[in-house]
């Protein structure tokens, strides 16, 4: 479920929601390895994470319905 949620978001907040969340990079670490300002870091994992939740409230709505 949480897949198919992060296949919905744009390639470069995947890989900052990835980096986040998964390898539990802190934000200026992101900012390193991604080789990307601070503020968008701090965006594309805003953005990701409510793409994300809006995703999965999707599914979530959809697999009750049927």
């Amino acid at each position: 479920l949480l897949t198919q949620g992060l296949r919905t978001l744009p390639k470069v907040q995947q890989r900052a929601i990835w980096l986040r969340y998964i390898k539990e990079l802190s934000y200026r670490e992101i900012e390193w390895e991604m080789q990307a300002p601070l503020g968008s870091v701090k965006i594309w994992l805003y953005r990701g994470r409510h793409q994300l939740k809006r995703a999965l409230e999707k599914q979530e709505v959809g697999n009750w319905a049927g």
